[in-house]
C-alpha cells in the first residue's frame, strides 16, 4: 500500500490526459449525435418560415391587384400599391409574380428605366419568360424613339437608370447618342464618365467628367462623379480638393458637402466625415442620401440605435435608397435578425448592384 501510494503522483499526469481524451471524445460524440437530431428540426423550421412569408408575400400582392384592377390604372391608384408590392417583394424577394406586377405597373405609369429594371429581375428569376422579354424588347425601341425625336429629360433620366441597375454598357451607348445631339452639354459628357467608371475604363472616364465640369462649372452632380471617380483610386487629396472647389462655386449644394462625406470616410476621419453629412442636411433636410451615408458611418462607429434610426428614415424619405437598405442590413445582422438583414441587403442590390 505504501509503495502504491509512494509512486501515485507519477500516474496522476496520465490520468488526467486519459481522462481529458475520453470528455473530448465524448464531447464530439454527444455533439454529432444532438445535430443529427436538431438539423433536419431547423431545416423543417427554416422551410416552415419560408411558406409563412410566400403566402404572406402573395396576400400583399393579391391586395395589390385587387387596389389596381378597382382603380384602372390611374397614377394615384399606383401611389397606393407600389408600396404593396414592395412589401410582397421584402418578404419574397425571389417572388417572380410580384416583380412582373411592379414591371407592368411601371410601365404603364412611363417609368421606362424603372420597368426595365424590374423586368430584367423577372428574367434573372424565370429566364425563359416570354412576356418579360417582349417587353424588355418593346421598352429598348421606346427609349431609343424618344431619344431620337429628342426627348432630351425622358433620355437622361433613362440613361441615368440603366447605369444604376448596372447596365453600363447600354448608358453608355445613351449618352453617346446625346452627345450627338447636344455636344456642349455638361450633363451628357458626365453622365458617359459615370458608365465609363463602371466600366472600369477609368482614364476615360476622368477625361469625360472634367470636360462636363470644364463646360459647366456649377454641374454639382459632375464634380461629385469626378470626386467619386478620384475616391475610388485612392486620389484622397485630388478627391477632396475637388469637392472643395466644387463647394465653393456652389456653396449651397448639399450633394456636394456629401461626396465631400465619402471623401473623409474614405480617408478614415469619421468625425470630419459626420460634420459633412450634417451640414448636408442643415443645406437639404430632405436629403436622403446624407441620412443613408450617416446611418452607415454611425454603424461603423458601433452606435447602432442611431444608425437604424437614421437608415429608417433615410428609407422612408426614398424608398429607393440603396445605402439606406445597405445600412440597415448590417445593423440587422450584428443585432441578431438575420431574416430582416438578407431582406435588406438583397433590396440594396436589387436598387444599386454597384452597392
Amino acid at each position: 500500500m505504501e509503495q502504491f501510494l509512494t509512486t501515485l503522483p507519477a500516474w496522476v499526469p496520465w490520468l488526467a490526459a486519459v481522462t481529458g481524451l475520453a470528455m473530448a471524445v465524448a464531447s464530439v460524440v454527444y455533439a454529432r449525435y444532438s445535430l443529427a437530431i436538431v438539423s433536419p428540426r431547423l431545416e423543417a423550421a427554416v422551410a416552415t418560415e419560408q411558406r409563412l412569408r410566400r403566402a404572406q408575400a402573395l396576400r400583399q400582392l393579391a391586395r395589390a391587384r385587387k387596389l389596381w384592377d378597382r382603380g384602372a390604372g390611374a397614377r394615384s391608384t399606383s401611389e397606393q400599391v407600389e408600396p404593396l408590392l414592395h412589401r410582397a417583394l421584402e418578404l419574397d424577394p425571389e417572388c417572380v409574380e410580384a416583380w412582373r406586377a411592379l414591371a407592368a405597373m411601371r410601365r404603364v405609369d412611363g417609368r421606362v428605366g424603372a420597368a426595365i429594371g424590374a423586368y430584367r429581375k423577372v428574367l434573372e428569376l424565370q429566364r425563359d419568360d416570354p412576356v418579360a422579354r417582349l417587353a424588355l424588347s418593346e421598352l429598348a425601341v421606346a427609349a431609343s424613339e424618344d431619344a431620337a425625336v429628342g426627348d432630351v429629360r425622358q433620355a437622361f433620366e433613362h440613361a441615368r437608370a440603366l447605369a444604376r441597375q448596372g447596365q453600363a454598357i447600354e448608358a453608355e451607348r445613351l449618352y453617346r447618342g446625346l452627345l450627338e445631339q447636344q455636344p456642349g452639354s455638361a450633363e451628357a459628357h458626365s453622365g458617359l464618365g459615370d458608365a465609363l467608371r463602371r466600366q472600369g475604363r477609368l482614364r476615360e472616364a476622368e477625361a469625360a467628367l472634367r470636360e462636363g465640369v470644364r463646360l459647366d462649372p456649377q454641374h454639382a452632380r459632375g464634380w461629385k462623379r469626378l470626386a467619386l471617380l478620384l475616391t475610388g483610386q485612392r486620389r484622397y487629396d485630388e478627391a477632396e480638393g475637388v469637392c472643395r472647389k466644387a463647394i465653393v462655386l456652389n456653396p449651397g449644394c448639399a450633394r456636394l458637402r456629401v461626396q465631400l462625406g465619402l471623401v473623409e470616410a474614405s480617408r478614415g476621419r469619421l468625425p470630419a466625415a459626420e460634420a459633412a453629412y450634417r451640414r448636408a442636411l442643415e443645406l437639404d433636410p430632405s436629403s436622403s442620401a446624407a441620412l443613408g451615408y450617416l446611418a452607415s458611418l454611425l454603424c461603423r462607429r458601433g452606435d447602432l440605435e442611431a444608425a437604424e434610426a437614421a437608415g429608417r428614415e433615410a428609407i422612408e424619405r426614398d424608398p429607393g435608397n440603396a445605402q439606406g437598405h445597405s445600412t440597415l442590413g448590417v445593423v440587422y445582422r450584428k443585432t441578431g435578425r438575420l431574416h430582416a438583414a438578407v431582406a435588406a441587403c438583397r433590396r440594396a442590390t436589387e436598387l444599386d448592384p454597384w452597392n
